[in-house]
């Protein structure tokens, strides 16, 4: 499996591991976790949140969420794409 990701229309890619990197600890922890990042077998919600002990699913997808839209930033950043009107002028 390779742990580059594809950006379109710039044929650039993004390292996964130096994007995770860049997440706080619980986010990527989450991410790895329910999507078997690194070779493990990819869990629910509810089993993301058995292992790490907590309560409230919603603490999941809040840690989820949050990771993805930190993924996006990167991704947008890395490809050159303008994130602001000033940027893009």
């Amino acid at each position: 499996m390779s742990n580059l990701i594809p950006l379109p229309d710039h044929h650039r890619t993004l390292d996964l591991r130096q994007a995770l990197n860049e997440l706080e600890d619980d986010q990527r922890a989450v991410l790895v976790a329910r999507w078997g990042i690194h070779g493990g077998e990819p869990l629910s919600d509810d089993e993301v949140a058995e292992k790490f002990g907590w309560d409230d699913i919603e603490w999941v997808w809040a840690l989820h969420d949050k990771a993805l839209q930190t993924l996006g930033y990167l991704w947008l950043t890395e490809s050159g794409f303008p994130l602001s009107a000033t940027e893009a002028a």
